[in-house]
């Protein structure tokens, strides 16, 4: 990985690499000496730098996922699809509420387009609840295995690897002093070992780290080019953009505040652009003792909680 930085906001101080009434015959003394104390301090920010966007990606959630059934939040979607002239040709919004279920954390869906659910809506609700403790009682008596998402991102040392950093600056970023890095696709092939890595391998972006404590505060990319989906028979991704901001929300632990995307697909014949919102608020602990199987509760999404 690559690592460059700019402006004031390299994490060393500035070396000058010349200094105006040095004697001729000490010039080139000097130039050697600067290039070298460059190397190392470029070798220096890459380390930390790398070390700082792979803790803060890594430990995204992880104390989140750890409390997963002892909180509840409030949460609101907005979906929008749009025409190829970018008029809105259907849009729904859903409130509802991650809450604890059997020490796991649910969304359950509490309105639609402003208006309670019907009956009809909320016998479906209560079916797809005890679908998810049916499969989280399964889970735990090793009766199934979790769930898996090929097409999931994972937020780890390997996801940072596939790009180059660039340390832009210093910036306050909801009154909180945090790092601002791009990072755009490393040169060469890079490795692909299921259909997503097509898609990481042609974003770009930025993250805000947190200065204080090293948390993810805001991610933004989008596509730089487009991604055929197995050589273009299946599908094109036209155009993929979003960002995700996050926050402290319980005794200082992070979680997040709002995503947002827009993607531009086609798949097969059918092509479509759609554009979604998703905020967490009021988020409050339900109780505060440490909740029984916490490594099973710790990934909801393996036990199919989600809604929209």
């Amino acid at each position: 990985m690559h690592v460059r930085s700019r402006g004031s906001s390299s994490l060393h101080p500035v070396t000058s690499r010349s200094r105006r009434g040095l004697l001729p015959t000490l010039a080139p003394l000097c130039v050697g000496a600067a290039i070298v104390v460059g190397a190392v301090n470029a070798q220096e920010d890459e380390t930390e730098v790398r070390a700082i966007v792979v803790e803060a990606i890594e430990g995204m959630n992880e104390e989140l996922q750890a409390v997963a059934g002892r909180y509840r939040a409030l949460v609101t979607s907005e979906d929008r699809e749009f025409d190829g002239d970018g008029a809105i040709t259907e849009e729904s919004r859903v409130e509802g509420e991650m809450v604890p279920v059997d020490g796991a954390s649910f969304r359950r869906r509490l309105a639609i387009d402003g208006q309670p659910l019907t009956e009809e809506q909320q016998a479906r609700e209560a079916e797809r609840e005890a679908a998810f403790r049916e499969r989280l009682r399964r889970l735990r008596a090793g009766e199934i295995e979790p769930r898996r998402n090929e097409n999931a991102i994972e937020f780890n040392e390997e996801l940072v690897s596939r790009y180059d950093l660039t340390l832009e600056d210093d910036e306050v970023l909801r009154r909180r002093p945090s790092y601002r890095i791009a990072f755009a696709p490393r040169d060469g092939d890079l490795p692909v070992r299921k259909p997503m890595d097509r898609a990481l391998n042609k974003a770009r972006g930025r993250i805000w780290i947190d200065r204080e404590t090293r948390e993810v505060a805001r991610i933004e990319f989008e596509l730089i080019e487009r991604v055929r989906l197995w050589w273009g028979l299946v599908g094109t991704i036209h155009q993929f953009r979003g960002s995700m901001d996050r926050g402290p929300v319980l005794d200082g632990i992070w979680a997040n505040l709002q995503e947002e995307n827009y993607g531009d697909i086609r798949f097969f014949f059918s092509r479509s652009r759609q554009a979604s919102l998703r905020r967490w608020r009021d988020y409050e602990w339900t109780e505060r003792q440490p909740a029984q199987n916490a490594s099973a509760a710790g990934d909801p999404g393996a036990a199919g909680g989600g809604a929209r």
